[in-house]
């Protein structure tokens, strides 16, 4: 298919449906990946089959538009508003091979298998989507009639492996947390003033900050833009995108400086995102609020000479006094690989019920994810809902979703964490690389909620080190 996919009607599956009529029930057979801390046998698996056609409202087609698929498209699911499952017997044999029993015929299927353990989050998986987009397309459902040995067999097998996992988080390790760059150390070309400079020769002829709905907040195209309450405002936390086009043809990567704070205080950090064709295009980046300074570079902290940087842009005009965030929780990850997907899982307890954010189910109760990049890079934001939710404890946790096929290229993932907790007098800012990102494997970033009180307590030391202070 072309962009812009056509998205199959209910119509259409009806006359596939009417004409597996004859075929008896059949077995879906696959087998159970399974990873994490807690063990094997205290998991229980929740299986569930649902139809498309019992379940139209819970695709939405508008995911198809712009999306180059291998067939008719349905949509995005939409996880929380599936219904009318089939029910059959499902089994586990100690070889972890799962087989779905006396299924009955029907076009097209997708499959929703849930992990359940006692004191523990575990991941939801799904089969029927297309792996690449995680679109559900003609060819990507689970059907009998793309089956031609279902009549001998009696069975059709899983397009993939059931990946779950299961575990037990803690607190992050502070000796896997990266400190910010410091303006003093000598490998760093940072002015003693701590703060992001003018450039030496600007090499953009493009530099502008907008809103996701396109609206321009900023333009630094030609001189440096200061900051002002109507860039953002003080306190508040958005996305918004940046764009970018620089003189250097051979260019393909670039660095965005972000300085949060001013002068002595100032923490920068670098999100490197890809050149294509000399641009940067609608490039999502999200600060936890108050003042901050955005560049664009060729080079990244501690070996620029800013030779190759922009002009800056100031969002919110206030230096001074520390403000706490509008939101408990920001998290935001990128990696440095293209043509591979990464995701977001965000387990939320003590309130009154679990939240799992991820892919499938953007937005809960307490948090929402912004986009599922399925092409490289990121970011991916997740924010918690504005105000503080006292009580509320947010397990991160990463997949490396695929490589699409790309021999799993050596992938560094970033996760930066800001969890700030006004009640308790916690403020966290803490950042972890994970080095060498594999495809299929889970990493656990940590937990974020009242144990980091008991920590400021109990290990001073540790809690410093992970970036965590207790500002007022």
């Amino acid at each position: 298919m072309v962009a812009g996919a056509l998205a199959l009607t209910a119509c259409d599956l009806s006359s596939v449906s009417n004409l597996l009529s004859p075929f008896v029930n059949f077995d879906l057979v696959g087998q159970l990946q399974y990873s994490g801390s807690v063990p094997q046998s205290d998991v229980q698996l929740e299986i569930t089959l649902y139809t498309y056609l019992a379940n139209t409202d819970s695709f939405n087609p508008q995911g198809c538009t712009g999306q180059n698929t291998d067939s008719q498209c349905y949509g995005e699911v939409l996880l929380q508003t599936l219904d009318n499952p089939v029910g059959q017997a499902v089994t586990v044999s100690a070889t972890n091979e799962i087989r779905y029993s006396n299924a009955p015929p029907d076009a097209a299927y997708i499959m929703v298998v849930r992990g359940i353990a006692n004191g523990a989050s575990c991941s939801t998986d799904i089969l029927g989507f297309d792996e690449n987009t995680k679109l559900v397309t003609r060819n990507s459902v689970i059907s009998p009639a793309d089956d031609p040995a279902l009549a001998v067999t009696g069975r059709i097998n899983l397009p993939r492996a059931i990946n779950i996992q299961c575990g037990d988080s803690s607190v992050p390790d502070n000796d896997d947390v990266v400190p910010a760059p410091d303006p003093d150390d000598e490998t760093s070309d940072i002015p003693d003033d701590g703060n992001l400079p003018d450039p030496l020769d600007p090499l953009w002829t493009r530099f502008e900050l907008r809103t996701k709905q396109g609206d321009l907040l900023a333009d630094a195209s030609s001189a440096n833009f200061p900051g002002n309450d109507d860039t953002r405002p003080c306190g508040e936390s958005i996305p918004l995108d940046v764009f970018g086009l620089v003189e250097n043809a051979a260019a393909d990567t670039a660095f965005i400086h972000i300085q949060e704070g001013f002068g002595e205080d100032a923490i920068i950090r670098d999100l490197e995102v890809p050149i294509v064709n000399g641009a940067i295009e609608a490039q999502t980046i999200q600060m936890s609020g108050g003042y901050a300074r955005i560049q664009l570079d060729l080079a990244p902290i501690g070996t620029t000479d800013f030779a190759g940087a922009s002009h800056w842009i100031e969002v919110c005009d206030t230096v001074g006094d520390f403000n706490w965030p509008t939101q408990e929780l920001l998290v935001v990850t990128s990696w440095n690989t293209n043509d591979t997907d990464v995701d977001s899982h965000l387990y939320v307890t003590g309130g009154d019920g679990e939240d799992h954010i991820w892919y499938a189910d953007r937005v809960g109760t307490y948090a929402e994810l912004d986009v599922d990049d399925v092409d490289g890079y990121g970011p991916e934001t997740i924010t918690s809902n504005s105000g503080n939710q006292a009580g509320l404890t947010y397990d991160f946790r990463l997949h490396y979703y695929s490589d699409h096929g790309n021999s799993s290229p050596q992938t560094d993932v970033t996760v930066r964490v800001i969890y700030a907790n006004e009640s308790s007098n916690v403020f966290c800012d803490v950042t972890r690389v994970v080095r060498d990102f594999r495809n299929g494997a889970w990493e656990n970033i940590g937990i974020f909620g009242p144990e980091l009180a008991g920590l400021a307590s109990s290990d001073p030391a540790r809690f410093t080190a992970l970036g965590c202070s207790q500002p007022e």
